[in-house]
């Protein structure tokens, strides 16, 4: 059996595309609201890319605004750094059996062009042995924007922008990282 954990799902998608990143995913915290709409959030995802009918799939998986009481960016120029509260693990499968551990990407979602929202390092490209919670830096171009529990606002995309399978995991030992890259982000391993 392979590191994917289910040989079955994994000869199906290898089937169907060639090739998959597998996420794994785990909520850091105990926030049950955030839990149960990922639990859903991951359940349509994956119905999408195991659909006979339906030959488009979502290029990337949407993370959701965790604060319960929303975030309200004030001033000009400011930049918002927004924990996600989740912790990823990635590795793309391929059809001959073969796997490996991979970065992903943090892109924005289309529909932040309808805010004064900006990422601001345009893309997010996180390593494979990152093991911190998924962050974003977000410029904003107003002197108020209020972000809502749930906001959807960026995306993870697989490098060659293939299928992705999500699972989400109970504890952040199922992520199955350790690594010597740790947790620090945004510049960390150098100017």
């Amino acid at each position: 059996m392979s590191e994917f954990g289910n040989d079955n799902v994994m000869n199906k998608l290898c089937e169907k595309y060639g090739s998959f990143m597998f996420l794994k995913v785990c909520i850091d915290g105990d926030n049950f609201d955030l839990k149960k709409s990922y639990m859903e959030h991951i359940f349509m995802h994956n119905a999408k890319v195991f659909s006979e009918h339906e030959p488009f799939f979502d290029s990337g998986f949407d993370l959701f605004f965790p604060n319960v009481h929303g975030c309200v960016c004030e001033g000009l120029p400011i930049v918002n750094k927004i924990d996600f509260k989740v912790k990823c693990s990635a590795s793309m499968v391929y059809k001959d059996g073969s796997e490996y551990v991979t970065g992903y990407m943090l892109f924005p979602r289309s529909s932040l062009s309808k805010t004064p929202l900006r990422l601001a390092n345009s893309v997010g490209v996180i390593d494979s042995g990152y093991s911190g919670n998924i962050i974003g830096m977000f410029d904003c171009r107003c002197q108020e924007f209020k972000i809502n529990y749930m906001d959807r606002l960026v995306q993870i995309c697989a490098p060659t922008m293939c299928p992705i399978y999500v699972e989400l995991v109970e504890k952040e030992s199922g992520l199955g990282m350790t690594s010597s890259r740790g947790d620090g982000g945004f510049g960390s391993s150098g100017r």
